[in-house]
């Protein structure tokens, strides 16, 4: 798989995990996605044929800034970051319930990604994090 796609694969991953964000509508998180590709030069072709791609490969930390960028993006216009641009927990659970086991990946994988100041590089990290330590099924299942 090329670089350009694994690294889509990551930006779907990070829809997927903040589609839990409730307090969006399907439009809403659509208008964001669209609007981050727009920003990093990533063309919607590249980003729907991605998305059917169900592979948790290794991370490549030798990807596109601009894919890295996208996933930062997304985080900002999903209102899940601070004020600095790192993830925030609380702002996470103001827009859905996580489970007691997807607070503490979330919390984990802040406290093991707080230090890095490239905001992209932040999101790229965090989402790998989640990536090995979130619960996708329980997203279906949790409530306000």
């Amino acid at each position: 798989m090329t670089v350009i796609l694994k690294s889509i694969i990551f930006i779907g991953i990070f829809a997927v995990l903040l589609g839990l964000v409730h307090s969006f509508s399907d439009d809403d998180l659509d208008m964001a996605v669209n609007q981050c590709l727009e920003d990093n030069n990533i063309s919607r072709e590249e980003y729907v044929a991605l998305m059917n791609v169900t592979s948790s490969e290794e991370a490549d930390d030798d990807l596109e800034m601009k894919y890295k960028c996208a996933l930062h993006c997304l985080a900002v216009a999903l209102e899940v970051v601070d004020s600095n641009g790192y993830v925030d927990v609380e702002l996470v659970e103001n827009h859905g319930k996580l489970t007691e086991d997807n607070y503490v990946a979330f919390t984990e994988c802040k406290e093991e990604n707080d230090y890095l100041e490239d905001m992209c590089e932040y999101a790229y990290k965090f989402v790998i994090c989640l990536q090995t330590r979130i619960d996708l099924n329980a997203f279906n299942n949790e409530t306000d």
